[in-house]
């Protein structure tokens, strides 16, 4: 039994599947994750806080000694300058942190990078993010000094994001996982670069400028993952269609 299917019919065969997998939610999530997303509006600061008394009001049921010492600490996080954008995430962090040992749930924005770069071992772009947040927590009520670091890695996390996104573009290396990591660093750079414009109160124009930079970025970048996945599912359908010929 031969198979009659043209080229075409194969690779509409495989758009079908690509877009009904989409809308089933198969195709692995590239999207921005949560925690990022969470603290990257306007309200962010206040969402940090609600997030600190919701935690303190969990553990009054908590040992009552354990609990003063905790929610003392938590009630330091409140009036940390900077608690807005990046700067609440990184408090978000050290809440989850702070009461890791009390088995109280929480919310998982410590382990963002983890999620985003999954099982990568060696990458420059997760590297220079987590350093970012690093120095963020040290640096917490410093602005000079955290104005220095900001300054310093966005530019290092710019030019890795050039690098990763040529490498997709350019060198033929996109797959689902590059272009998560892509699209949740583009995130993070331009957070970095409104915590900047905070910290050295300037104009958020560099800001602006980069998104839409990072959108047309995005639009080949859809485009290169969109014929990425076809080429794939073209494939993988030709070798169920070969297999299934095989068994007859």
């Amino acid at each position: 039994m031969g198979n009659s299917y043209t080229t075409e019919q194969y690779m509409q065969r495989a758009v079908t599947f690509f877009e009904d997998n989409v809308a089933a939610g198969v195709v692995p999530d590239i999207g921005i994750d949560p925690s990022l997303l969470k603290y990257s509006g306007v309200d962010s600061t206040s969402l940090v806080q609600e997030y600190n008394s919701a935690i303190k009001e969990q553990l009054k049921n908590a040992a009552p000694a354990y609990t003063r010492t905790l929610i003392t600490t938590l009630g330091g996080f409140t009036s940390v300058p900077n608690a807005v954008g990046l700067g609440a995430l990184v408090i978000s962090m050290l809440i989850e942190i702070a009461v890791a040992a009390s088995r109280i749930p929480t919310e998982s924005h410590a382990n963002m990078l983890r999620r985003v770069f999954a099982e990568e071992k060696v990458s420059e772009l997760r590297d220079l993010m987590d350093e970012y947040l690093k120095r963020y927590r040290v640096n917490l009520i410093n602005n000079d000094e955290l104005l220095k670091d900001t300054r310093r890695l966005e530019h290092q996390i710019s030019t890795q994001l050039t690098r990763v996104r040529n490498s997709m573009l350019k060198d033929g290396h996109m797959n689902s996982r590059a272009l998560k990591q892509w699209v949740n660093g583009a995130a993070f750079h331009v957070q970095m670069l409104i915590q900047l414009a905070r910290l050295d109160h300037g104009s958020s124009t560099s800001a602006q400028n980069t998104i839409d930079t990072y959108l047309e970025d995005l639009e080949k970048l859809l485009q290169a993952y969109r014929t990425y996945k076809e080429s794939t599912l073209v494939f993988e359908y030709q070798n169920l269609v070969h297999i299934a010929v095989q068994s007859t």
